[in-house]
């Protein structure tokens, strides 16, 4: 079924490009590179085309418009490149003399460092004959270069085409602290603060700081800032965005550990999930969570969760825990439930060891999704 969507989507888009292909090629001559050649190392794919598959990558979508049919495309770095930037583009005139279009940048939206290991699913839409949506990276020479990002009307492959930039809107990362800011921004100054060694009355009302204070307390706030980060994606598809505040892997810009989710149904966002070191929260596909926590063989626990369409309600969907059996002490037990209740008493006893019980867990964290993260740190640094 997925395929044959991304298939229509890919044929709807191509007939787009077909149509459009004269006014492509009257202002995007040269379909790679600049008037001078230059290859920017960056393929752009359908996603169906890509090797290896991405899908475990969270998708960064760039569109305002609920009605766009977004293209599912990746962007495949052949080298490393700091200061990977998407961005929402708009052209204002033909730079003859130059040779490239010139455009406004209407957001910026801050990928850090892409690399050839970890690929980029981008959720993109193409609208008309000139293109809407680009990227920006650092070379290492410390010049940033901008490139529009286009498709082809002969066989409806992408293509980078470098641009000029003259000049800036509201920039993601910078002036706010992500593109959901109006939604949470008070709530991320409020965990600023919390990072800091402070406190946050905003934050306390809202719930879900247990497992950014204990990062304060086992690394201290210096570390904390840099080690905590959040992103602000929409996870369950009803195009209001979700705030989630997680743990960065160590030199990475992405981590798995989400420490608290918020939705924001109205002026105050509300807690859907909170996690701490010992009882923590996995990013899965569809809005859904994996749950794994213990205190040693004899209490450990795993579950799927499922995080509504519009964000409001989670529910447990299946829950495995350990416990000692009371008739032989010393010996491990199974139980299973989906209420999410560490109890023996409300769940089912399963007929499983816990050699299987750990392996039934391994293959639940292959649905695991990274998420890339905005260090708290490395935000306010930029401002």
């Amino acid at each position: 079924m997925a395929q044959r969507i991304g298939d229509t989507m890919k044929e709807r888009l191509y007939i787009i490009g077909l149509l459009s292909v004269f006014a492509t090629f009257l202002f995007f001559p040269v379909h790679r590179g600049n008037a001078s050649g230059f290859h920017p190392p960056v393929e752009i794919l359908w996603q169906e085309e890509a090797t290896p598959d991405t899908s475990w990558l969270v998708t960064q979508t760039i569109t305002s418009d609920p009605q766009a049919i977004p293209s599912p495309l990746v962007f495949m770095a052949q080298d490393e490149l700091p200061g990977f930037q998407l961005l929402d583009i708009e052209m204002t005139r033909w730079d003859e003399a130059a040779n490239m279009g010139v455009f406004w940048v209407k957001k910026q939206f801050p990928m850090y460092t892409l690399t050839p290991a970890h690929p980029l699913p981008v959720a993109a839409v193409f609208y008309g004959d000139l293109p809407n949506f680009g990227f920006s990276y650092l070379t290492a020479a410390g010049e940033r270069r901008y490139f529009a990002v286009g498709m082809s009307g002969h066989d409806g492959s992408c293509y980078a085409q470098e641009i000029h930039v003259d000049g800036f809107g509201s920039v993601v990362g910078e002036r706010e602290p992500s593109e959901g800011a109006p939604l949470y921004g008070r709530l991320l100054d409020g965990f600023y603060d919390i990072l800091r060694g402070g406190d946050s009355a905003f934050v306390e009302e809202c719930g879900g700081a247990v497992g950014v204070r204990e990062v304060v307390s086992l690394l201290g706030s210096r570390a904390a800032l840099y080690q905590v980060g959040y992103a602000v994606r929409d996870i369950t598809g009803d195009g209001v965005p979700e705030l989630l505040v997680g743990l960065i892997k160590d030199g990475q810009d992405f981590g798995t550990t989400i420490l608290a989710v918020y939705t924001s149904p109205g002026v105050r966002p509300v807690c859907v999930l909170e996690g701490w070191a010992r009882n923590h929260f996995l990013l899965m596909d569809g809005g859904r969570f994996l749950q794994e926590g213990s205190n040693g063989a004899m209490s450990s626990s795993f579950g799927e969760y499922t995080l509504s369409a519009d964000g409001r309600q989670f529910s447990c969907e299946s829950f495995y825990f350990t416990a000692e059996s009371p008739l032989e002490p010393g010996e491990i037990e199974v139980y299973y439930n989906t209420t999410g209740a560490f109890d023996p008493r409300q769940s089912e006893k399963l007929d499983m060891t816990f050699e299987a019980f750990l392996r039934l867990q391994t293959e639940l964290e292959g649905g695991v999704r990274y998420v890339n993260l905005t260090s708290f740190g490395a935000e306010r640094r930029a401002r």
